[in-house]
Order: structure tokens, then sequence, then C-alpha cells
């Protein structure tokens, strides 16, 4: 409901200026509920102002449930995030939701997905730019974040990518649609017997 709010605010006199009051409410409503995988689209996605663009990157990255056929990092997994930041914010030693204790393997599981995401959306986003300079980095990120989400959302450079640029998208569909941890866990080694445990150092954060 906020995304949908704001995009009909930030969007009213930009891309949905020729439409009508009931178009516009409607237009907004589904082009804040598409990019969690579907990627359809009823206005021209590459009119929107770059707070808009930004806002659908957000919901692109976030993507759909667990257990669906969507994109993205999942909503579980920033629901756990941020469970867990409020719990640091009052100072709490456990994060819980509902009601329920979240454990702590499964946190660390969310910050590792989240962290491996935002890794791959960078680097690639990065190589995008470096192979084809004339593309703008709001447009270049929409694209990688789309393909990553696997929801097929753009602001037209599609046809304009090169070879390489089309391998790097092919590859982060790839990534998200096979999901970050399968793939981590698919090429990590197995793990040596006897393992080797320092002695902790208490190291400054923030």
């Amino acid at each position: 409901l906020f995304p949908w709010g704001f995009f009909l605010w930030m969007e009213w006199d930009r891309s949905l200026k020729t439409f009508s009051l009931k178009g516009k409410v409607l237009a907004s409503l589904f082009q804040v509920v598409t990019p969690r995988t579907a990627g359809f689209h009823t206005m021209d996605v590459a009119s929107i102002g770059t707070a808009a663009a930004l806002l659908l990157m957000l919901l692109m990255f976030i993507g759909a449930s667990p257990g669906s056929t969507g994109g993205g990092v999942k909503t579980n997994t920033v629901g756990v995030v941020f469970a867990f930041l409020r719990s640091k914010i009052a100072a709490k030693e456990t994060a819980a939701l509902f009601r329920r204790t979240i454990p702590p393997a499964t946190i660390i599981r969310a910050f590792t997905v989240v962290s491996l995401a935002l890794t791959f959306v960078f680097l690639f986003s990065f190589v995008l730019v470096l192979d084809q300079p004339e593309l703008g980095l709001k447009e270049a990120a929409f694209e990688v974040i789309s393909a990553f989400g696997t929801v097929g959302l753009s602001l037209g450079i599609t046809p304009h990518l090169n070879a390489w640029a089309k391998i790097v998208i092919v590859v982060t569909m790839f990534i998200g649609r096979v999901g970050l941890l399968t793939l981590a866990f698919g090429l990590a080694r197995p793990p040596a017997h006897g393992e080797l445990v320092y002695a902790e150092e208490p190291v400054t954060i923030g």
C-alpha cells in the first residue's frame, strides 16, 4: 500500500499524466504489484522518473514470497532482516516476529542472501556500465535488478545491449532463478573434517 501511494504521488503529473483519475489509481496499483515477478505493465515504464524507478528497483529486489516461482531475495528474508535490526535498536537479545523467536541460523541465512544479492547486483551493474559506457546508471541498474528478480521490466535499453551485456543479463537471470544460497552451496567445497578454529578477537563495528 505504501509503494502504491508513493508511486501515485510521484508519477501523477509525469507518466500518469494522460490517465483518468480511475486509470491513475489502477495503473499505479498494478505497477507496484507487478515488479514482484510478473513483469507486466499498463504504462510506459521508460517514462517514469528516477524516484519511481528506485521504488520499482526496491520492489523487484525484494521480490515474491518463499515457495512461489517469483524471484528476488523474498519477502520473508527482508522481514527477518528488519526484525533483527529492530531487536538490536531496542537492545534486545533475540529477534521475534508474531510472538515467535527467530533462530540465529535463520537470521544468518537472511543476511547472507541479502549481502550476496547486493554484491551481485552492484557487480553486474558495474560490468554493464563498464562494457557500455553510454548506458545510464539508472537504466543499467534497473535492467540488472529486473533480471535478478526475473521480472522482465525494462527502461528501454534491452534492444541496445551488445553481446557481452546480454550475457551478463542472462547470468543474472540464472542466478536470480536458481537462488543465491542454492548456487553458493552447489559451488562450495565439502566441509573439511577437523576444522581449525582460531581464538576470538573483538572487532570495532560502526
